[in-house]
């Protein structure tokens, strides 16, 4: 019976040694689990605090980027109306040039008329009625080159507004886009983090790669773009003048 009692005791012992032993261990995970759940916590809020830091860098970038281009535009349109004001001055001072040595040249013309015999005087009307019709024609002409310029430059602008918005909007679709993948990396990377088995882990840097992978194309795209533009920013509007325009070129 002694040996039953003591045996007993010892199962007794065994099984209370297991239990606390058992509290100990689910006391250690349930540590574990806090500890993970608040590193996740942590590492949560400092993505998310990141992204707004980053997010409203990026914001900021854009709107100087935005300013400075409205501006760059305003100039480069404001340079256009220059040009062209410039441009139609010298087509204007020039046709009143000729029209004052025609002028002058039909006065003497009609001087000379009126001292000549009658058909002397009807050849010199004849010839400043000619006359006259020339520069009305020449004139004409004059306006209608500038205004036909005039549309053209009017209609490269408009192109170049357009093109301007376009390329701005694949700007924006661009960094959304690098955006979205640099989002989806930190998800990954927190996945990675709180992984149970080594197969998990691979698949998770699988999918880390191929968003490396996409976002260093998006980032060559992105340099390309911003190269063209560049190269389309040096490149300046020339108007050409008329090469018999005694004006031009000043």
């Amino acid at each position: 019976m002694a040996e039953k009692r003591e045996n007993s005791v010892l199962f007794s012992l065994r099984e209370l040694q297991q239990i606390e032993e058992d509290r100990v261990t689910e006391e250690e995970a349930a540590r574990r689990r806090s500890e993970e759940e608040r590193m996740r916590a942590e590492m949560e809020a400092e993505r998310q605090q990141r992204e707004a830091t980053e997010a409203a860098a990026r914001a900021e970038q854009d709107r100087i980027r935005a300013e400075q281009d409205a501006k760059e535009r305003q100039s480069r349109e404001e340079q256009l109306r220059l040009e062209e004001a410039e441009r139609r001055a010298r087509i204007e001072a020039q046709a009143e040039i000729e029209r004052q040595r025609l002028a002058q040249e039909m006065e003497i013309k009609t001087i000379a008329a009126q001292r000549a015999k009658p058909k002397g005087l009807i050849f010199a009307s004849i010839v400043l009625v000619l006359v006259i019709a020339g520069l009305g024609i020449f004139l004409w002409k004059r306006g209608e080159e500038s205004a036909q310029k005039e549309r053209e430059l009017t209609a490269q602008r408009e192109a170049a507004i357009k093109e301007q918005k376009r390329a701005e909007q694949e700007a924006q679709e661009l960094r959304l886009e690098m955006d979205r993948l640099a989002e989806e990396q930190e998800q990954l990377k927190i996945a990675l983090a709180s992984a149970d088995t080594e197969a998990e882990r691979d698949d998770i840097r699988k999918k880390l790669l191929e968003k490396q992978r996409d976002l260093d194309r998006l980032r060559r795209q992105k340099d390309r773009e911003r190269a063209a533009r560049d190269a389309k920013e040096r490149e300046k509007i020339k108007v050409k003048c008329d090469p018999d325009d005694p004006l031009c070129g000043l």
